[in-house]
């Protein structure tokens, strides 16, 4: 399986973690609840994005270019998500704030599911 595939897997599996998550929390919580987590992993999902279309540059870079483009895709990531997060404190008042926080956390640990998964 190619690097760029494996990428496009890890987003999936982070989606369908949220929308796992955020079903759950609409059967148990409601629309509001479950809107916010929603919300919240998909700052999450932006993130990962945004790093997995800076690393697609990596295929046969020197090992200090692999690590400048991993530098520089978590800085891009961070400012995504924080741009995201903005967006929703402006535009969206209604959101609650413990589930965007647990939407983003379910997201993330599809991370460590990640490492404990070898092909």
């Amino acid at each position: 399986m190619s690097h760029w595939n494996k990428l496009r897997m890890f987003l999936r599996a982070q989606a369908l973690l949220v929308a796992c998550f955020s079903l759950l929390i609409l059967l148990v919580k409601g629309q509001g609840a479950a809107l916010s987590a929603l919300s919240g992993g998909c700052v999450a999902l932006t993130g990962g994005a945004v790093y997995v279309l800076i690393l697609r540059k990596v295929d046969c870079a020197r090992p200090e270019a692999v690590l400048y483009l991993h530098f520089m895709a978590e800085i891009a990531k961070l400012c995504a998500m924080f741009v995201a997060v903005v967006i929703l404190y402006l535009w969206f008042k209604q959101v609650e704030w413990l589930w965007i926080l647990s939407g983003c956390l379910v997201a993330y640990s599809a991370y460590w599911f990640g490492l404990l998964i070898k092909n």
